[in-house]
């Protein structure tokens, strides 16, 4: 079916079905990788690791792609957050200044094999954009929220907000860039101080 014959009622079960299965893998594969256990040599939970981190990092750049890209390779197929704004808005979002390489490396390390692949023992290996894609994300998308059309998008969509424990992560950062997660629980000491989630040591997983 090309854009061209949607409706709007075509829209809102369109974006029912894959945007808010975009939104919603984003999400859980934060989750988990929030949750991250060291695997050592536990290969199982190496793997389980290596699918949440590769397959939060497709949904991310799905999400981008939607969002921030405007270039359609097949535009009676492509599907753009232009597409679900009401008659007369175009929609507008600025790329920050790390966004190509972002999508760059999202691309050549796992979507595609390449020698960019980064090698064990480096430590640019470390995923330390991670709290830079959140926030790119999560503008990306309240923005979205706020202009759609409400006639075009899913009222599931419009009710989906993230985490606010993830929306606070993202907002530390340690001196190595590393995301962290704060380690204040209620009761404990209030010194402020941050633990990191993930990749604070070099390659436990091999994206």
């Amino acid at each position: 079916m090309d854009l061209s014959s949607f409706t709007d009622a075509d829209y809102i079960k369109y974006s029912r079905e894959h945007l808010y299965y975009e939104i919603g893998m984003f999400t859980r594969m934060l989750e988990e990788i929030l949750n991250f256990q060291e695997p050592h040599n536990d290969e199982q939970l190496k793997s389980r690791n290596n699918s949440c981190l590769e397959s939060f990092l497709i949904h991310t750049r799905n999400l981008m792609e939607f969002f921030y890209e405007k270039f359609k390779k097949y535009p009676e197929k492509d599907v753009r957050a232009q597409d679900f704004m009401p008659p007369g808005i175009t929609w507008t979002i600025t790329k920050s200044s790390d966004y190509p390489d972002i999508t760059k490396r999202i691309s050549r390390e796992i979507e595609h094999i390449t020698t960019e692949r980064k090698m064990p023992g480096d430590l640019a290996k470390q995923w330390s954009e991670m709290n830079r894609i959140i926030e790119i994300i999560s503008i990306a998308f309240e923005q979205f929220k706020k202009n759609c059309g409400h006639n075009k998008v899913h009222p599931d969509i419009l009710n989906i907000s993230l985490p606010e424990h993830i929306i606070q992560a993202t907002q530390q950062v340690n001196n190595t860039g590393i995301f962290v997660a704060s380690s204040i629980v209620p009761g404990s000491n209030t010194s402020g101080a941050v633990t990191p989630v993930f990749f604070v040591s070099p390659i436990v997983w091999r994206p």
